[in-house]
């Protein structure tokens, strides 16, 4: 072969595609459309997915309403609908990272360095998701309307042309836009959306710059970044010169052309890099390092299967794109299928019967009027390497085949155009073989069953079996209300699950300052958090958070009649938390349910005890000595006293000098203790006229009862005693652990424990309530202070979670208390959790209050049955979780069954809960794994001690391995009696050298 002819051959094979020609969008005419270059209308659409499960019957409705959609549109010529799905593993851990960028920005601003855990959960996410994309792109051609208005239209638009007598061959046309065919266009959108809408698929019109952007994405991803936008018409214009224009100038020909000050081409702005064509007969085509297998539908199914078995069957790496186009059969498709069928007709004979079948099968469905549509589908795929392109390729081929039996081939005449044609919004035509199924059958292929968030965007992110990446925003604006059930037997990942939660609203999006986070459980699960949180905060905020182990003694008291500072009675919600305290500890043990008229007498002391004691006459007297660190603020702010003054004008003494921390202290003495309750009650007429006659059960009056039940109470519970020594206002996040206080048992211990779950739900969230309007309540020179402070509050992100809640048992007075909270919640930005091993737990009324419910864990058919009627599943929900879907903790993560509720109604899906190596080490609840965690953190700081944990055991605990080692002889030697902990002594030495050897 001579020079000649080997340069003429590499020419041949070497054509550059120009993007611009094929793309069909010229300019905008509203928010969210388009117009296209024949002046067609086109609208985006980013279909999400389903948001319930999608079962049959779920299927079969969304089916059926979109065909009816499309059937009335499709019936007549004018529109057109291109449905595109696009999945590529490459640029999943983009994806994820652009998920968690607003948690990243709310970590920046409130000084966390969650570092090691935003570059985890980008690594492991990644694994197990891939990032996908549907779209549906709505056409509204000029044949929609009449040729009349077509040609008034163009003449309309001819003269605006020659008036405006602007040349700019190279920028957008304004002059396309039909106004007759906006109308239609929106109705045909609005419809298409009610459709989907309806059948809970999530379906949101796209702006045009967004749009724009996910065109580009698609044809050419490594080079559009998350944060491109395009110049379009009312964008700003910055005047270039670009190589067309600079080549017209140079020859003398540009000297009127305004391209440069006008707006650019869409199709110029979709492929910044060069398009070439591989000519070689294989169908390839290149973008920079990738190459790109363009195939088209040849053969369309003979038994058409939904898109869901597609899916299933191209292997999970292989990336690629299918695009659906779908027409009208009166765009010329009637006029082509009744010529075809004449002519088979004419063909087919007596010993021909399959085809003469078939034949009469399609005439019977045309004259009956059952919709028929033309059917256009391309498939892309891509890779670096010819020899990694051609085996996706035939991957892809061979799901094709397999999904009812359809086949495709490669496009050898030109791959650039099929390509590039088959990306969202290209072209409404593209260059492949044209079928006529039915309407039906045509839906049937697209992708409308993809399981979805009804949340673009949270501050978690869970995961569907099948890669979907799935955020949850706890605390939503779409949902009314912010109650959720979190249910699961023991060893089921119940407390990754909560602690993922809790975790997870520190990076709600916009949020200014550290949300205010009350845990209240029984262990240490929650210990593992509240360690990451603070090593995530600078060392001088780490005082916001607090782990505090409750014990019932009064060295650490905790007195429920305290107030917020400037008070003397309590507000509202305060009152039914003290009602509902003192109506349990006035409950004998061994009931449930307190005697009858014993709230009533309960209320009407609470009244008495804060009237008494704000009263000036009755107030608490200062006496020196009670607290030295008053009596020292006394001397040395020189505040006068004598025998009369109070403990009210002492703390409004410190609140004039603008000691808020002092005076509150000093409140603290001013109002009434455990220890008056009864006293109260018996120096109050009025109560003892109403209830001194009655009698109780136990055969004595009530007042007695009450006073007997609340003397024990006192003695049972030191931590009642005397005024609060317990301080932990200025903790933000705050973990309870009930542990020392709230026994295993019926009983007194169950007793116990409803009261201690009471105090310290009062103690450590009694902020979470307040209101402007409780305003009233304080005195006046307070409220100025108060109206700020109050209004910082309640703008706060607040979270009240109630771990083991099963522990609390059936009193009914702790259930009122969480049913007030419940209910109470929305208004005042509080989410509320419990948390429980057994449904039986929840009451009707707070499985009614719910709006978010996990159901974590296997369960078996009778359980399924019980959480069917609690809960209302439907056949798809129940198969979910008689089907081995939902189980306990494995490779990926636990899984559940999620219930919620938003503006939009009930929906459901199956989650996996699939955690970052580092974030399982940071919350695990074993004590072998904590132990291990803190010795590597006292060689090493905190996040690379992390890191070592990850990647020597990323499954997140090392418990199996320690208790191995344990067993060793030498360890066991070596360790006395505590093999545990001379195994993690091992570990450590072991993960030390390895680290100090790398």
């Amino acid at each position: 072969m001579g020079f000649v002819d080997g340069a003429l051959k590499v020419v041949s094979q070497i054509v550059k595609a120009n993007a611009r020609d094929m793309c069909a969008l010229e300019s905008v005419c509203g928010p969210t459309t388009f117009v296209a270059i024949d002046s067609s209308l086109v609208t985006f659409i980013d279909v999400r997915g389903m948001t319930a499960i999608p079962g049959d019957e779920e299927y079969k409705q969304a089916h059926a309403k979109l065909v009816n959609a499309l059937a009335s549109r499709l019936k007549a010529p004018g529109h057109s609908l291109q449905a595109v799905f696009q999945r590529d593993p490459a640029h999943t851990p983009r994806a994820i990272a652009e998920a968690i960028r607003p948690s990243k920005e709310t970590h920046k601003r409130l000084n966390m360095d969650a570092t090691v855990l935003h570059e985890s959960t980008v690594k492991q996410l990644s694994r197990w998701c891939v990032d996908e994309r549907t779209y549906f792109v709505l056409w509204t051609h000029p044949a929609a309307v009449s040729s009349e208005i077509i040609k008034k239209a163009g003449a309309e638009a001819k003269q605006a042309r020659a008036k405006a007598a602007v040349n700019a061959p190279d920028a957008i046309d304004p002059f396309v836009f039909i106004e007759a065919l906006r109308a239609k266009h929106d109705s045909y959108v609005d419809n298409v959306i009610q459709a989907l809408t309806s059948s809970k698929i999530k379906a949101d019109k796209i702006p045009v710059d967004l749009a724009v952007k996910e065109l580009r994405y698609s044809i050419d991803p490594d080079h559009t970044s998350q944060d491109w936008r395009p110049l379009l018409p009312g964008g700003k214009i910055t005047p270039r010169e670009t190589p067309v224009t600079q080549k017209k100038r140079e020859k003398g020909k540009g000297v009127s052309d305004a391209s440069d000050v006008a707006y650019p081409k869409i199709g110029d702005q979709v492929a910044p890099r060069p398009i070439v064509k591989n000519e070689d007969g294989r169908g390839y085509c290149q973008i920079g390092d990738l190459q790109y297998a363009p195939m088209t539908m040849e053969l369309f199914p003979q038994s058409p299967m939904q898109f869901a078995a597609l899916f299933s069957s191209i292997p999970e790496h292989v990336p690629y794109r299918v695009s659906f186009h779908v027409g009208s059969m009166n765009d010329g498709g009637v006029l082509a299928l009744k010529q075809t069928l004449a002519t088979f007709s004419a063909f087919a004979s007596a010993r021909n019967a399959a085809i003469r079948d078939t034949i009469k099968k399609m005439k019977d469905q045309m004259s009956l009027g059952k919709p028929f549509a033309t059917l256009r589908v391309t498939f892309v795929t891509w890779a670096k390497t010819t020899d990694e392109l051609q085996g996706r390729a035939a991957a892809l081929a061979q799901a094709v085949q397999a999904w009812g039996q359809g086949d495709i081939r490669a496009d050898a005449s030109d791959p650039a155009e099929t390509m590039l044609k088959s990306a969202p919004g290209m072209h409404p035509f593209p260059p492949t073989t044209r079928g006529y199924p039915p309407l039906s059958e045509a839906v049937a292929m697209l992708p409308i069953d993809r399981p979805a968030s009804d949340w673009k965007a949270g501050s978690i992110l869970f995961r569907t079996e099948d890669g979907v990446v799935w955020p949850w925003e706890p605390g939503s604006s779409k949902q009314t209300r912010w109650n959720e059930l979190v249910f699961a037997p023991p060893g089921m990942g119940k407390s990754v699950l909560s602690n993922a939660i809790n975790l997870a609203i520190l990076g709600k999006a916009g949020m200014e300052r550290l949300p205010r986070l009350v845990i209240l459980d029984i262990g240490h699960s929650s210990k593992g958090m509240i360690n990451l949180i603070k090593h995530m905060l600078p060392e001088n905020q780490r005082d916001l958070v607090l782990e505090h182990r409750m014990v019932n003694s009064i060295s650490e008291a905790i007195n429920p009649f305290d107030l917020q500072l400037g008070q003397r009675v309590p507000t509202s919600m305060h009152r039914s938390f003290l009602v509902n305290l003192l109506t349990t500890l006035g409950t004998p043990v061994g009931r449930d349910t307190p005697y009858e008229n014993m709230a009533e007498l309960a209320a009407m002391t609470v009244d008495e005890l804060y009237n008494q004691f704000a009263d000036q006459n009755y107030a608490k007297r200062y006496t020196e000595g009670t607290d030295p660190s008053i009596d020292k603020a006394v001397a040395e702010l020189g505040i006068s006293h004598d025998e009369d003054t109070s403990w009210w004008e002492i703390r409004d003494e410190f609140f004039k000098r603008n000691k808020i921390d002092i005076a509150n202290r000093a409140q603290r003495y001013a109002v009434p203790v455990m220890n008056d309750a009864v006293a109260a009650m018996n120096s109050n007429e009025t109560i003892k006229a109403t209830y001194g006659g009655i009698q109780a059960e136990s055969g004595e009056k009530l007042t007695v009862a009450f006073g007997r039940l609340i003397g024990a109470a006192i003695g049972a519970y030191p931590i009642f005693a005397k005024p609060t020594v317990l301080n932990i206002r200025k903790a933000r996040i705050v973990a309870m652990d009930l542990q020392d206080v709230a026994p295993f048992g019926d009983g007194p211990a169950k007793r116990q424990t409803a009261v201690m779950y009471m105090t310290a739900r009062f103690v450590a969230a009694q902020d979470f309530y307040l209101h402007l309007e409780m305003l009233g309540t304080f005195d006046s020179a307070y409220r100025g202070y108060q109206a700020e402070r109050i209004e910082d509050i309640h703008n706060d992100v607040k979270r009240l979670v109630y771990d083991e809640f099963h522990r609390t048992g059936r009193i009914s007075t702790v259930r009122d208390q969480v049913v007030v909270d419940k209910r109470e919640g929305r208004k005042h930005n509080v989410q509320v959790a419990l948390i429980s091993q057994d449904i039986s737990d929840f009451d009707d009324i707070m499985v009614r209050l719910a709006s978010s419910i996990f159901i974590v864990g296997s369960s078996s058919p009778g359980d399924v049955e019980e959480l069917a009627r609690r809960f209302k599943l439907g056949a798809s929900q129940k198969a979910a979780l008689l089907d081995g879907k939902v189980h306990g903790p494995r490779a990926g993560g636990s899984s559940f069954l999620f219930l919620y509720e938003t503006k939009d109604g009930w929906s459901s899906q199956v989650l996996k809960n699939t955690r970052a190596p580092e974030e399982l080490w940071a919350l695990s609840t074993t004590r072998e794994d904590n132990d291990l965690l803190k010795r590597l953190t006292q060689q090493f700081d905190y996040s690379r001690a992390l890191k070592m944990l990850a990647d020597r055991f990323p499954n997140g605990s090392a418990k199996e391995y320690i208790e191995e080692v344990a067993n060793r002889p030498d360890v066991v030697a070596r360790a006395g009696g505590d093999t545990a902990s001379g195994a993690v002594a091992v570990v450590v030495r072991e993960l030390v050298d390895k680290t100090r050897a790398a």
